[in-house]
């Protein structure tokens, strides 16, 4: 599973705290602003 947000957001900060690994990073255009992403990981058992 990968969740996509945008990098320095504080939610971020739970993402991590709850076993997610940022796995890739791409941009986002919204409302025609670029905007830097990263892709946490979580391994499922």
């Amino acid at each position: 599973m990968i969740i996509w947000t945008i990098e320095g957001l504080p939610n971020n900060g739970f993402y991590q705290k709850n076993g997610g690994i940022i796995k890739e990073r791409k941009d986002f255009d919204l409302d025609e602003k670029i905007y830097p992403g990263v892709g946490y990981v979580f391994h499922m058992q």
